[in-house]
């Protein structure tokens, strides 16, 4: 079976211009870890994703 990696980054420029990488990404996620599962690789790799942008949209200081 084919294996199938995905990664979440999440980058943000902060109030002084520079562009950072935050704490803890990039996320991988392997369907070797889900039991070759690529359906269910894929889901966690975009409810990370959404996680991350949920995150973002309840601080009022980020700019998407």
């Amino acid at each position: 079976m084919q294996r199938v990696i995905y990664e979440v980054y999440a980058k943000v420029v902060d109030s002084n211009g520079t562009y950072n990488t935050l704490n803890g990404y990039p996320k991988v996620f392997d369907s070797k870890n889900y039991g070759g599962d690529q359906l269910k690789t894929r889901q966690r790799a975009e409810g990370e994703f959404h996680e991350c942008i949920g995150a973002m949209c309840k601080n009022d200081t980020r700019q998407l």
